[in-house]
């Protein structure tokens, strides 16, 4: 046999093994393309449900958080005693700084060495008055109690300062 009987023969075989190999009885692909189609129009709708709802609940929970802080925002007690309680102690402040700059320009020395912790205490007072008229504004009893800390802080600081001007006109 030479190369190309072989290669003739060879080719035979290859015929006749594709004659006998079974093969499907009917054409398939139709019928799996249109389940493949079936699946696929299922699928969309029920994403676009999802990414609706999804963006709904978004929106509703956007809404609602922003109401809930207006809401709060409207419960907030601000009476007047309460804004006139931070206007006093907004004026204190500024008293404070100009009394002490005040000596400090005339070249008196602040020593509050002794009267700190007064200071402090007369500080967690006003804090706590300007809470408690927060908390409940109907109480003018205490808008007067704060102005009488804040004179009290007035009158430590004076002193602090007097005593200072009382050892130097000694010496």
């Amino acid at each position: 046999m030479t190369n190309n009987n072989q290669k003739t023969a060879l080719e035979s075989l290859i015929e006749q093994m594709n004659d006998k190999a079974p093969g499907p009885q009917k054409d398939l692909w139709p019928g799996v393309e249109s389940r493949i189609q079936l699946k696929r129009n299922v699928t969309k709708p029920v994403r676009a449900f999802w990414y609706g709802a999804v963006a709904a609940s978004l929106v509703i929970l956007t809404f609602l958080g922003g109401w809930q802080l207006s809401v709060n925002e409207l419960n907030q007690p601000t009476s007047a005693l309460y804004k006139i309680a931070q206007k006093i102690n907004n004026d204190q402040k500024q008293q404070v700084a100009q009394l002490r700059t005040g000596y400090q320009q005339a070249g008196y020395q602040y020593d509050a060495s002794q009267l700190l912790s007064e200071l402090d205490e007369l500080e967690m007072a006003r804090e706590e008055i300007t809470r408690a008229l927060k908390n409940s504004p109907s109480e003018p009893e205490l808008l007067d109690l704060l102005i009488w800390v804040n004179q009290q802080e007035l009158n430590l600081i004076n002193q602090s300062y007097q005593t200072k001007t009382k050892r130097l006109q000694e010496i």
